[in-house]
């Protein structure tokens, strides 16, 4: 890890820092705490600007529950994007299937019904009337 010195020969390639504390120590000395890393913005074709559009155009909070809070330990909103829309694997988005910004519980939500609309509207079908 150039951050912190731990090894890291048994982790992917693309993984640059041992830990999200130590890519948030990074932020912290480039004096960028509080914004999104350079490198997971490219990955979805954002820049800081859009992202912060975004989240503005969100009200600020979570595009589904309308939460102000990330509910992430690292204090960043997940950006969600159709998986459909972009080559599996593929390092990064073409960055007009982002869809909205998350907190971390809806995020996990849309991932374990696999983005499946007829799955959540049977889901919530099933919550009002069990």
């Amino acid at each position: 890890c150039p951050i912190c010195g731990t090894d890291m020969t048994d982790r992917r390639r693309d993984i640059k820092w041992c830990s999200d504390n130590a890519q948030m120590k990074q932020l912290a000395a480039t004096g960028d705490e509080g914004k999104n890393a350079p490198s997971t913005l490219a990955r979805y074709g954002l820049t800081q600007e859009t992202y912060d559009s975004l989240l503005a155009e969100q009200g600020g909070g979570c595009a589904i529950c309308g939460s102000p809070d990330p509910k992430t330990h690292h204090g960043k909103w997940q950006i969600d994007h159709d998986h459909s829309c972009c080559s599996t694997g593929a390092k990064r988005t073409c960055g007009q299937c982002v869809r909205g910004l998350l907190c971390q519980q809806c995020n996990l939500g849309l991932g374990h019904f696999e983005d499946n609309a007829e799955r959540l509207e049977a889901a919530a079908r099933y919550l009002r009337n069990p």
